[in-house]
């Protein structure tokens, strides 16, 4: 999986929010709010990559448990895919 181009993730008023471009612009007519992992996350979707890949790298850099970071993950990315902000 990988970011959906046609999103973008931009700062607004010191948060980070992943908003639509081109063609997504017209059918999304919203913006997703991301926290710091989200922002991480994304960052990663820059290349194809897996949840297991995205699992590894936050455990690296977050204080956070195994179960607790693949619940917040898997919450995440279905929360992408529903929206269309990532691509299989």
């Amino acid at each position: 999986m990988r970011q959906n181009p046609d999103f973008i993730m931009t700062d607004v008023a010191d948060n980070h929010v992943l908003v639509p471009v081109g063609e997504a612009a017209a059918n999304f007519k919203s913006i997703i709010n991301l926290n710091d992992m989200g922002q991480t996350i994304w960052n990663m979707l820059e290349n194809e990559t897996t949840l297991d890949e995205i699992l590894k790298n936050i455990l690296a850099e977050y204080d956070v448990s195994e179960q607790q970071a693949r619940t917040d993950i898997e919450a995440f990315v279905t929360k992408l895919r529903e929206t269309g902000c990532i691509t299989e």
